[in-house]
């Protein structure tokens, strides 16, 4: 489907014969946005900028006297948060999960058939999602959602290429309005950013207008040879401008054409992924900000302490009965002062800091923990973790206990990002259904049917387990009758999963052509089992009778006894 656009290479005045201006556009976003709440007494950009010096520790000039150590509480609050967010991922940062909407009322023989077509899109996702960066680009985004509160995700076809290019997107560059009774749907928006005049009019056709007057009200401190690029999208139009020279002006290129060959409204093609949103605020909380007060408290307590340690180390000397000047007295190693008979010189000793003072710097840490939901326990500290060393239950369930905040707070952010993640990719075959379907139709993929299936983002576990822990539960589960094979091999972190089963059954044959007993689907195996199969203790490496009972724990061979609370456990 072809566009016509509109392009003017030198400057001119912001009209055009359809669509909006670029100063009205610019002008209504802006006055949306600061109707919403301002927080720290700062409107959403100078928030930004504030969070980011904090993280880069340049909130304050070098030579502040106030906190001379500038020790960084700030960054590590981000970056743990951002790991936490994942978990203990392997391969991808998160995998995709595939399954047919009503599953639970079709027959085997269709239901088989609907789950390889499952598994069909899944492969295509996969493959779009790894020729994008998937873990560089999603890392990106959400340490972007930590640090400023948004993550902003950018999905577009690529005509030249012919593929889906996912980008993270700045969220300053980053203006929007929604709708009101649902702020997840976009209704207009602007990005704008800086761009190099030369590369300007190499890729748009214009360098700009570098007299633009609205170019102080981005960027103050003009820097020559440097426009700024402006995309407006809404549901029915895409426009550009450099500085005020409008170079586009179409329809939104992702609006699909019905039957009778009407333009129906389309897509805007960016995910917000808010950071723990507040009420009716639209935009999120960074992970640290309601610490940023604390963190200064601590470091302008420690400076008071560093000056206490100086004050001990350069002493003040305190001189009796010396009647010289006190300039003439040498000072260095092994300096001899020759006081007079009478003279004196004592060392002015301090007491040092009380213990109270000591306390309340304590204190002060104890609250950043608190405020920012991530323990010293989740730096790797034993200091919320419980008493000594040993694996003991006492031990291992105070240890869930101290990770319980960080827990709590990166399954809140899961379920911003499962929605996220599952809008991006219905938009990802939405795209390609109105832009390029012959790409579907190449994978033998068909849109229509795609939508009759649920797409959901899978996460790791968001603290580390024991692997025969995790053996354990899965085997007691199936075992069980409570979890199926497919779904234990996932939780085992198995890539190809129903290769894995394939190979498992063609095992399971191998050996009982050989007249090894072979555990049952869903069976325990042994002699003393139901079934009477004979003990699997003949197989290498098999499990007992005993162990494959239900709720059953294999012991390693290293430990005398098996924890049922592993130290990583999850509460």
């Amino acid at each position: 489907m072809t566009f016509q656009v509109t392009t003017r290479p030198g400057p001119g005045p912001d009209t055009q014969h359809h669509g909006i201006s670029r100063s009205l556009a610019l002008g209504r976003i802006m006055h949306f946005e600061a109707l919403m709440r301002r927080r720290l007494g700062e409107v959403r950009p100078q928030r930004y900028v504030r969070m980011h010096n904090y993280y880069s520790g340049q909130n304050l000039p070098p030579d502040n006297v106030d906190q001379p150590l500038m020790i960084n509480r700030f960054k590590p609050i981000v970056d743990k948060h951002t790991s936490y967010l994942w978990g203990q991922w392997k391969q991808n940062l998160f995998d995709i999960r595939v399954t047919p909407i009503n599953k639970d009322d079709m027959e085997p023989d269709e239901l088989e058939d609907w789950t390889e077509y499952g598994r069909k899109i899944k492969r295509f996702l996969d493959r779009i999602l790894n020729q994008n960066n998937r873990n560089k680009t999603f890392w990106q985004a959400s340490k972007n959602a930590s640090l400023f509160g948004d993550g902003i995700l950018e999905c577009r076809y690529d005509e030249r290429q012919r593929r889906i290019v996912l980008e993270s997107v700045l969220p300053e560059y980053f203006h929007a309005m929604w709708e009101i009774s649902n702020m997840q749907e976009l209704t207009e928006v602007v990005i704008a950013y800086p761009i190099d005049r030369v590369a300007a009019l190499e890729q748009w056709g214009t360098s700009g207008n570098d007299q633009f007057i609205g170019y102080q009200a981005i960027n103050p401190h003009y820097l020559p040879g440097i426009g700024i690029l402006w995309k407006r999208w809404s549901t029915t139009s895409f426009q550009v401008w450099v500085d005020d020279v409008n170079v586009v002006n179409s329809p939104n290129p992702y609006m699909p054409v019905d039957q009778y060959g009407n333009l129906l409204p389309g897509i805007i093609p960016y995910i917000h992924v808010v950071n723990m949103q507040g009420g009716a605020e639209y935009w999120g909380y960074s992970d640290a900000e309601a610490a940023i007060f604390l963190i200064d408290e601590l470091n302008r307590r420690l400076a008071d302490m560093g000056d206490i340690v100086n004050t001990h180390a350069h002493p003040v000397i305190t001189l009796s009965n010396f009647s010289g000047t006190q300039s003439d007295l040498p000072v260095g190693p092994d300096s001899v002062w020759d006081l007079g008979r009478e003279g004196k010189a004592d060392r002015l000793d301090g007491k040092g800091p009380a213990p109270e003072v000591m306390a309340y710097i304590e204190e002060v840490k104890k609250e950043i923990y608190e405020t920012s939901s991530m323990p010293e326990t989740a730096y790797g500290s034993r200091g919320g973790g419980g008493g000594g060393g040993g694996s003991s239950h006492s031990s291992g369930l105070a240890l869930a206990m101290a990770m319980m905040p960080v827990v709590e707070r990166a399954k809140e952010k899961r379920i911003a990002w499962a929605e996220g993640i599952e809008r991006l990719c219905k938009m990802i075959f939405y795209m390609l259904w109105v832009r390029d379907p012959a790409l579907l139709e190449a994978a033998g993929l068909d849109y229509e049917r795609i939508l009759m299936y649920t797409i959901e983002p899978v996460f790791a576990d968001i603290l580390p387990k024991e692997q025969l822990q995790l053996i354990n539960e899965n085997v007691a589960t199936n075992v069980s009758g409570l979890r199926s094979l497919e779904r234990a091999l996932e939780s085992l972190g198995e890539e190809d999963i129903q290769t894995e089963i394939r190979r498992i059954k063609e095992d399971m044959q191998f050996k009982a052509s050989l007249g090894q007993p072979v555990p049952g689907v869903g069976t325990t195996a042994g002699k003393n089992s139901e079934q009477g199969m004979g003990s699997s203790a003949d197989i290498p490496g098999g499990i007992g009778a005993s162990a494959s009972k239900p709720g059953t724990l294999i012991k390693s061979p290293d430990q005398d006894k098996t924890d049922s609370v592993a130290l990583g456990s999850e509460p």
